[in-house]
Parts: C-alpha cells; structure tokens; sequence
C-alpha cells in the first residue's frame, strides 16, 4: 500500500472483499502457469500482456508498464524488457493496476481513447470476438459530429 501513500492501512475483513481476492488470484495463478514456461516457470516483458489478456483484462500499455516499473524498482530490478517475471511479480503488477476491493484504494484507471472504460470497465472486453474499428472509421464518426454542430 506504500505505493499508493497508504502508510497505516485500517483494513476491516470482509468475506465478499476477500473471496473476489482469492478469485482474482486464482484465476491469475491458473493463466500464469497456462502462459509460462514449464522449465523455469517464468514469462518475459512482451508475454505480460498475453497474460492479462487471457485473463480476460485490457490495461494500456503504459499502465503496464507503469505497474511493472513501481512492482520492480521496489525489488531493485532496472532492466524489465529481458528480465523473466515470477508468477508472484506477474500477480503483484496485475494487482497493481487491478486493486483489490479489499484495499479500499480508489480505482486511478483512467478512460482514454485508445483504451477506453465504460463504468469502470474496459470496453474492449465488451468487443465481440473478430470485431474491429479501424482509425479512419473513428475519424469519420468524429468528423460527422463537428459537422453537425
């Protein structure tokens, strides 16, 4: 919590709060060891966002790397871009940018254009399977609505 400037946390157990931990954990643990490597039970920089992926999670790539950057700095890790990740920091970046109910820690994701949230929800998770907008369709749409004031 130190890295939100939660220096004394109060944290009141809740069985909901805690059972959506122990989900999002599990379902994070079951698509890390589906993603690894089987050898050295580890993934690279680039497999990170396969892994939120699968998880069925959309983050930006900056905030990927913004969680990446605060979960290693703490470990005195520098060089993320070939450094293989362990299941424990792969979780920890996805809790990260995914806070926990329990933390009681605002929700700082922010809706951009590329990697928009509709009611706290990535919109890209409501995307149909093969459904894709291209730049010059978004162009068109935002042409047509200055054209119409």
């Amino acid at each position: 919590m130190k890295r939100y400037g939660v220096t004394e946390p109060k944290i009141m157990l809740d069985y909901q709060e805690l059972l959506h931990y122990v989900e999002k954990r599990n379902k994070y643990e079951i698509e890390f060891d589906r993603l690894c490597d089987d050898n050295e039970k580890t993934i690279l920089y680039v497999a990170i966002k396969d892994f939120f992926e699968s998880c069925g999670l959309f983050p930006s790539n900056h905030e990927i790397k913004t969680a990446v950057s605060a979960v290693m700095i703490e470990k005195g890790i520098t060089e993320i871009d070939e450094h293989n990740f362990t299941k424990q920091q792969v979780i920890e970046i996805a809790f990260q940018i995914y806070v926990p109910l329990g933390s009681h820690i605002e929700n700082n994701r922010k809706s951009t254009w590329l990697s928009p949230l509709i009611d706290g929800k990535e919109a890209r998770m409501f995307n149909k399977k093969g459904m894709v907008t291209s730049y010059e369709k978004c162009f068109e749409v935002l042409v047509d609505l200055k054209n119409e004031k």
